[in-house]
């Protein structure tokens, strides 16, 4: 039992920095659509969220 326990606490210990270890292309891609500032592509206007906090044109 106390092995398990000592493995949880490692596996818990160890998540937060596996976690943030994003892939090269994948960051690439994000910085690439964040400098646009805004999608030159917009498929279908109309949308809305049902909270009320934006809308698309």
């Amino acid at each position: 039992m106390r092995s398990f326990d000592a493995l949880l606490l490692a596996a818990l210990a160890a998540s937060p920095a596996l976690a943030r270890q994003i892939p090269a292309n994948v960051q690439s891609l994000y910085n690439s659509i964040r400098a646009q500032g805004q999608c030159k592509n917009i498929l279908k206007g109309g949308f809305y969220s049902q909270e009320g906090d934006s809308k698309s044109k």
